[in-house]
């Protein structure tokens, strides 16, 4: 027990120490990169070659904090999110795995399964973790996927969002 938490810790450390020296300046971060109109609630074409280049057999990951997809305009009628606006910034960075944070699913703040409409939206194989109940539905976590990964799990971490 007492390695896996150093080995833990350490992971975490370096981490830290890595994201620091990464995000050190601003070159290289994505504050120009072109979202386009934001503003529309229409759905557009997924992606539209504005991304980076990436290099020959990479794999780009990501994560992203959905928010529970709220933003800056939303859906008319019971659900307050808008899947169009944050499919299309998921579709933009092209990504080959992209964890997400902040889901409802089937709640009564967003009555429909997040994952699932981001994952309609953007053409990506969904896998979704509850962490809680919440609002008479749940609250959690997922990746959206390319390829279909070999093995998942979920597992408790302590505290009170297991």
């Amino acid at each position: 027990m007492k390695i896996k938490r150093f080995i833990l810790l350490a992971f975490s450390g370096c981490c830290l120490m890595l994201s620091g020296a990464a995000c050190s300046e601003l070159d290289g971060d994505n504050s120009d990169f072109d979202f386009g109109d934001m503003t529309s609630n229409e759905p557009e074409n997924p992606y539209d070659g504005q991304g980076y280049d990436r290099l020959p057999n990479s794999v780009r990951l990501a994560t992203y904090n959905t928010h529970r997809c709220e933003g800056w305009t939303q859906n008319s009628g019971t659900d307050r999110a808008n899947y169009n606006n944050t499919a299309k910034v998921i579709s933009l960075m092209d990504p080959d795995v992209i964890a997400l944070q902040e889901l409802d699913k089937n709640t009564t703040w967003h009555p429909n399964d997040q994952l699932r409409e981001l994952a309609d939206r953007t053409g990506l194989r969904p896998y979704y973790c509850k962490t809680i109940d919440y609002r008479g539905g749940e609250y959690g976590i997922g990746i959206l996927c390319k390829a279909a990964p070999k093995t998942t799990y979920a597992g408790d971490l302590p505290g009170t969002e297991a």
